[in-house]
């Protein structure tokens, strides 16, 4: 039994220091896979800050970009009101001119009449003065015929006479 109980022992070290052994190298193989989690871990902190600081970079250019965008449609609905202003007012003159320019042929027509009007009287009454010192004259020569006649006739009376 000595000799059993001896090897017992000497199983009991081998099986001792193979468990030792194999503690050891889980020991040491939890200590890789909790240095490789603590290293994955801070990786991944460090990506997420990364991650996190990109994020927060990107949310203020679109907070700057919403800015500058609300900026622009103000300015641009500011230019729209001011180009239909504009519009407004040059529709506006276009009437007015043109008010103005009928206004103008009214008065240029106006003027045309009163002027061929005042053309035409002036051309009746040439006219019925022509005429008047035509039959004026006509009236005259008739005189003169008759005068010339009755004279004639004198002159025969008397040259009958004498």
């Amino acid at each position: 039994m000595a000799a059993n109980s001896n090897s017992f022992f000497n199983n009991s070290n081998i099986t001792n220091t193979t468990n030792s052994e194999r503690i050891q190298k889980l020991s040491e193989r939890l200590q890789n896979i909790q240095s490789s989690i603590e290293t994955d871990k801070g990786s991944t902190n460090k990506n997420l800050n990364d991650e996190l600081a990109i994020f927060e970079k990107f949310k203020k250019n679109c907070e700057r970009s919403q800015s500058q965008l609300t900026m622009l449609k103000n300015h641009l609905s500011n230019i729209e009101k001011a180009v239909d202003a504009e519009k407004q007012h040059r529709e506006e003159v276009i009437q007015e001119k043109l008010k103005e320019r009928q206004a103008l042929e009214n008065k240029i027509t106006a003027m045309i009449e009163e002027h061929s009007r005042i053309r035409k009287e002036s051309e009746d009454k040439t006219i019925q003065e022509i005429e008047q010192k035509a039959d004026e004259i006509q009236e005259d020569l008739l005189r003169e015929r008759n005068i010339r006649n009755q004279n004639l006739d004198r002159i025969k009376d008397y040259q009958e006479n004498s």
